[in-house]
């Protein structure tokens, strides 16, 4: 492989193959093993986060009153739970959404920034604080806050 990236294929210790890729210096990055047990480990945490149980078939339930597509049966969401296998993106999106997390966290471990866009118009970086900060303050302080600034436009 051109660049810095080399991949290697191994036999792991139950005879699957699985994808290595190493930099210049030989030091694994990423397994696709490695990838599918860590997203389990972030999808149990988020389920047991939102108060469901870690059950194939309440979650295939619940992923599938909300999912537009096929739904999904409770040996894949078993799957995923075991790190077996790893949602499409699509399905990723709708299970961030059912867990009340970013498909980005339940993915790889971490969360996007969100960009806000009103009309079209991009906000500035003081707005966009500004807004994350409104976001931390509790429901009575965010509505005072609404009624200021609606007080003010008048």
């Amino acid at each position: 492989m051109p660049g810095s990236l080399r991949i290697v294929n191994e036999i792991d210790h139950i005879n699957d193959i699985r994808t290595l890729v190493l930099n210049q210096e030989g030091l694994l990055l990423t397994s696709k093993l490695e990838e599918k047990k860590q997203f389990a480990v972030r999808l149990k945490l988020a389920i047991g986060a939102k108060g469901f149980r870690n059950s194939p078939t309440e979650i295939a339930n619940l992923f599938n009153a909300i999912y537009q597509g096929n739904p999904v049966t409770p040996h894949t969401t078993r799957n995923w739970l075991l790190g077996s296998s790893l949602p499409t993106h699509e399905k990723m999106v709708c299970l961030g959404n059912l867990l009340g997390t970013s498909p980005e966290q339940l993915r790889y471990g971490r969360s996007t920034e969100m960009t806000f866009v009103l009309d079209g118009h991009k906000p500035s970086a003081e707005d966009q604080q500004f807004f994350k900060q409104y976001l931390k303050l509790n429901s009575v302080q965010q509505r005072l806050m609404r009624e200021l600034v609606f007080q003010i436009q008048a």
